[in-house]
């Protein structure tokens, strides 16, 4: 996806800033975000004076990031370009994120091995947070959506339009999202990106038994980014998770 899109678009949806700010309060020490993109968990993080290192395979999305980095003078932050489902660092994390339903676009291969490298990095008493949407909710909803117009976006540059519109469809163990963006630049033009998602529809009980399987374990799970308990009804799935207890 391009850069400066998903920025825009993944500016305007901060509703789960919150509840990162209060997991870095609770572990401080040292925080590693997994798919960092363009920096919108990190550089609030950075802001607040957290010791955050960023993983992300996209080269593009890196060095947007670090652009912002220089232009808003944070101090710059260590971020690598790596794939999330095989990476090593040097150190161990108090925290590790993994936000934005990137986990739930793995598949049960990729997400073996991303718990294999996020249990060689986090600390003895460390905490391990994914966010990702609910699958029995993705399950119950229609199989086909048609692009609808969701929201308007402004180029950063020139403030130009940018109309986003989304749409899905399901089939029996991915739920896929389509998102259209139509920029309508000021010479008339107009150029329309696409950017896709394709979810699975793993259960909670299997994310747990693969989780338990890599010595994690599921210690709670939350239903949104206040901490509300999980139920079958929640938008979201999110799983705080620890080493097993010997």
């Amino acid at each position: 996806m391009y850069p400066f899109l998903y920025d825009i678009h993944h500016q305007n949806h901060s509703e789960d800033l919150a509840m990162w700010k209060n997991y870095a309060e609770l572990h401080p020490d040292s925080i590693l975000e997994l798919g960092c993109g363009t920096g919108r968990i990190l550089i609030p993080l950075l802001e607040k004076g957290y010791r955050i290192y960023g993983i992300d395979k996209d080269l593009h999305m890196l060095n947007f990031l670090s652009s912002r980095l220089k232009i808003g003078n944070f101090r710059q932050a260590p971020i690598f370009q790596a794939n999330i489902t095989n990476f090593i660092l040097a150190r161990e994390f108090s925290l590790v994120l993994l936000p934005c339903n990137t986990y739930s676009e793995f598949s049960k291969r990729e997400r073996l091995s991303t718990l294999k490298c996020v249990n060689r990095q986090l600390k003895s008493d460390g905490v391990f947070i994914i966010s990702m949407p609910n699958p029995i909710m993705l399950r119950e909803l229609p199989v086909h959506s048609k692009p609808e117009f969701e929201e308007e976006l402004f180029h950063p540059d020139d403030k130009t339009s940018i109309q986003v519109s989304s749409g899905w469809k399901r089939t029996k163990d991915r739920f896929i999202v389509d998102w259209y963006y139509e920029h309508q630049q000021k010479n008339g033009k107009k150029n329309i990106y696409h950017a896709q998602a394709k979810h699975t529809l793993t259960s909670l009980d299997e994310y747990r038994r693969e989780i338990q399987d890599n010595n994690l374990q599921v210690e709670r799970t939350y239903g949104d980014y206040s901490f509300s308990p999980f139920t079958p009804d929640s938008d979201v799935l999110i799983l705080q998770i620890r080493h097993k207890k010997e």
